[in-house]
């Protein structure tokens, strides 16, 4: 295994989502299941998986962008924090 190939099966370790993609993706390539006889039938087949792959993994990008401008502002001097009102018109 080429040291490229290696970095990124390390980095789809983290990403067990897109491993199952791909995987689905290779199925039709091969046609594991018998079942894909016409193109259109695996070009809708592989387009499902990329649709559902881009999905997920803007999820994940979302989440990992708002937890890093988070951090950015919790280290700024001055950030306005919000917290839970423990009683009327008082800040926790």
């Amino acid at each position: 295994m080429s040291d490229e190939l290696a970095a990124i099966v390390k980095r789809l370790e983290k990403y067990p989502h897109m491993i199952a993609r791909i995987t689905a993706i290779l199925d039709v390539a091969e046609n594991t299941s018998g079942y894909l006889e016409l193109a259109n039938d695996a070009e809708y087949k592989v387009l499902e998986e990329i649709k559902k792959m881009g999905n997920e993994t803007l999820t994940i990008w979302g989440k990992t962008q708002e937890s890093r401008k988070r951090k950015i502002y919790e280290k700024k001097d001055g950030a306005v924090k919000h917290d839970k009102k423990k009683h009327i018109g008082k800040l926790g």
